[in-house]
């Protein structure tokens, strides 16, 4: 009868030691482990720490995916405004180059910039919100690089006329100030202490039939002063900086 007591309580001992133990609140080892995981560990966990955990997060990150920080939005503002300076030059120089290399060259350029305001925008859209100037941005700007592409592939002089003129009418009512509003919205929100660049419109279509030449005589010798023809040189050059010229009409005179 001693044998069979012994036995008896060590058999209970041992199923004992095998049995979880479970802690105050209920959970088990296992339940704890799985709130411990919480969005980290994918076990899916619902207990309070795991709550708090998520949270904290987010609240340092301040939306999901991460909002641009100030650092990044002064940095993408600034580049953006390099990029405007680039294509700008390109549209207020590319009529009055008369060399077709250098107009290609120049219109290149041109399209690069433009093609990286993307990137900028998208940083400062993220932060901003502002869907409206936003959008408008977004619409223009392929008019920009359409015509910046084609004359690359074109650069004649009537080619690049009308490609400015399109390119200007869009950007300069449209695209630039809404770089300045999106980047005022992008400023406020990332708490950014600056004020958002305003920028100036480019005026290089109103160089249109003055051409680009090299001032009295035109392209031509012995064409006199102003050219014989309309792009010529002479006179029109006068207004685009490239010497005195007599005339001063698009046609030119002798």
């Amino acid at each position: 009868m001693t044998r069979l007591l012994v036995s008896l309580v060590l058999a209970l001992q041992v199923v004992g030691s095998l049995a979880a133990p479970v802690d105050l609140s209920g959970n088990s080892n296992l339940e704890a482990r799985q709130n411990r995981g919480g969005f980290r560990g994918g076990a899916g966990g619902n207990g309070a720490g795991a709550e708090a955990a998520t949270e904290a997060e987010l609240a340092e990150r301040e939306e999901p995916g991460g909002a641009p920080s100030a650092a990044a939005v002064q940095k993408a503002a600034d580049n953006f405004a390099g990029d405007v300076s680039i294509v700008s030059n390109s549209l207020n120089t590319l009529i009055t180059t008369t060399n077709p290399a250098q107009r290609s060259k120049l219109a290149k350029s041109g399209f690069d910039a433009e093609t990286d305001e993307d990137n900028q925008r998208s940083v400062l859209f993220a932060a901003g919100k502002n869907t409206q100037a936003n959008g408008l941005i977004v619409k223009f700007t392929p008019t920009v690089l359409d015509g910046l592409k084609s004359i690359q592939n074109n650069p004649s002089q009537a080619n690049t006329e009308q490609q400015v003129k399109t390119m200007e009418t869009a950007r300069n009512a449209n695209i630039l100030p809404s770089i300045t509003k999106l980047t005022a919205s992008a400023f406020q929100a990332a708490g950014v202490n600056a004020q958002a660049k305003t920028f100036a419109s480019t005026t290089g279509s109103k160089s249109a039939g003055a051409g680009g030449g090299a001032g009295n005589g035109g392209a031509r010798p012995g064409a006199g002063n102003g050219g014989a023809r309309a792009g010529a040189g002479g006179a029109g050059g006068a207004k685009a900086g490239f010497g005195k010229g007599n005339g001063g009409s698009a046609r030119g005179r002798n």
